[in-house]
């Protein structure tokens, strides 16, 4: 295994761009920025560059990454935001889970959108540098909007109210109808009621990094709800996931003070 570590990587491109005028700010991202890293993690590295540089950019960060070793993987993708340029990097010899995921925004990307909640668990920067203001730090925490709330218990309780489409694949013996059911229907929506307790934010998120999101205990129900073996099991958990459900149910109308 090549000595080439993540701060290795992370240095070199320090190193090579923090004295350029075109380049204004440099920050990681991800596992980094979370303090999460571990030896599975890549690396996401951000790059604020003048409008018109970027090709630039991107041809000097593989000219300095080439120095620490081949490039044997290179693949570049078409962002969805104009401002925002990506490619992925690997050099060989390393650990193959350390892609470099590298971005590069230009400058006269809106600012608005640079701008991040202290302590947030899904997207912080580590700032490696920044000459010219482009990251902003905000202190106050989004606010969760009620009716928000309100109609993700809503739409979960319509699924409750719709097992009957679970068992009768269960009676059916048709197994693979009965499993894709049982997660819309009993298993998702637990999910759901999850991210509303403990990530209303990121609502949204569905298992991304939740094992880092909630509590250890937590994580382990939706385990077991999740480990599905057979048509029994199936019949056995959409019912005992009513109880589950109920209870979360419960627990998020007291933490937001819902009508009941």
């Amino acid at each position: 295994m090549n000595s080439i570590d993540r701060n290795t990587i992370i240095n070199a491109i320090k190193d090579k761009f923090i004295s350029m005028d075109e380049v204004h700010a440099y920050w990681l991202e991800g596992a980094d920025s979370l303090n999460a890293v571990d030896e599975y993690s890549d690396i996401d590295i951000w790059l604020d560059v003048e409008d018109g540089y970027e090709d630039r950019a991107f041809a000097l960060a593989e000219e300095e990454l080439s120095r620490l070793g081949k490039l044997d993987f290179k693949y570049s993708i078409n962002h969805a935001h104009p401002k925002i340029h990506q490619n992925y990097y690997h050099i060989e010899g390393t650990s193959q889970y350390l892609i470099i995921d590298f971005c590069i925004q230009s400058h006269s990307r809106d600012k608005d959108e640079v701008r991040f909640i202290e302590g947030d668990i899904l997207e912080f920067p580590k700032v490696i540098f920044d000459k010219s203001n482009v990251i902003t730090i905000l202190k106050d925490e989004e606010k969760v909007y009620i009716s928000l709330i309100e109609n993700i218990i809503s739409e979960v309780k319509a699924k409750y109210n719709q097992h009957s489409r679970v068992i009768k694949y269960v009676e059916r013996n048709n197994y693979p109808e009965a499993f894709i059911y049982y997660l819309k229907y009993a298993a998702d929506p637990l999910v759901q009621l999850m991210r509303v307790k403990y990530t209303p934010k990121y609502h949204y998120l569905h298992f991304i990094h939740i094992s880092n999101h909630i509590p250890k205990e937590e994580v382990k129900l939706l385990e077991y709800y999740y480990q599905i073996s057979s048509l029994e099991d199936i019949r056995i958990k959409t019912e005992k996931a009513k109880k589950t459900c109920n209870e979360l149910i419960k627990e998020i109308e007291g933490i937001y003070n819902l009508k009941v």
